[in-house]
């Protein structure tokens, strides 16, 4: 049975609340009307202002007491573990792929840069224009090459992610519904 919060429960504190203040309002006048038909004495009205004060005070603690377990219900009933766990494995997740895909750049940066060196060797041993031009169509072409793989392993990593976040979104669903019926 899923956790419910108190709201009912807030309603009938609520109206306690509203008729213990009307009791206390109607105590009071009524009291302040007989002193003031009666002949009032200076000890009888200290009296009244001690009895409202602490009809007061008795009123606040039942009040702070009852607020503050409703409070306490309303907060045992949210589940927070499901949702932080649901971020934790997202964060995992996302972690795991964008790593797998920088690390392919970075391995495409030093295979270009190797591949650039070589070139510039090939280069300076060169001794026509043309063999100047094979040199850096060749370059041109390797480097194409490099960079297509790189590309098409990227869309596969994040093909994976997309594969990876249907899983854990359905997973986080199923969790979610299984938790609030508990």
């Amino acid at each position: 049975m899923a956790a419910e919060l108190p709201t009912q429960q807030w309603a009938n504190f609520n109206q306690m609340y509203l008729n213990a203040f009307k009791q206390l309002n109607e105590a009071g006048l009524n009291t302040m009307n007989t002193l003031l038909q009666n002949q009032v004495k200076m000890g009888q009205v200290a009296q009244l202002m001690q009895t409202t004060l602490n009809s007061f005070q008795d009123f606040n603690q039942i009040n702070t007491s009852t607020t503050n377990d409703l409070l306490k219900q309303q907060i045992n009933a949210v589940d927070l573990q499901t949702p932080v766990n649901a971020v934790k494995e997202l964060t995992e997740l996302s972690t795991v792929r964008f790593t797998n895909i920088m690390n392919q750049q970075v391995e495409l940066l030093n295979q270009c840069m190797t591949a650039s060196a070589q070139s510039l060797e090939t280069l300076k041993k060169a001794s026509s224009s043309t063999e100047m031009m094979n040199v850096q169509s060749q370059l041109a072409t390797a480097l194409q090459d490099k960079i297509k793989m790189t590309a098409g392993a990227a869309m596969i990593e994040l093909q994976r992610f997309g594969s990876d976040l249907q899983v854990w979104t359905q997973n986080t669903l199923d969790n979610l519904i299984e938790t609030s019926k508990k």
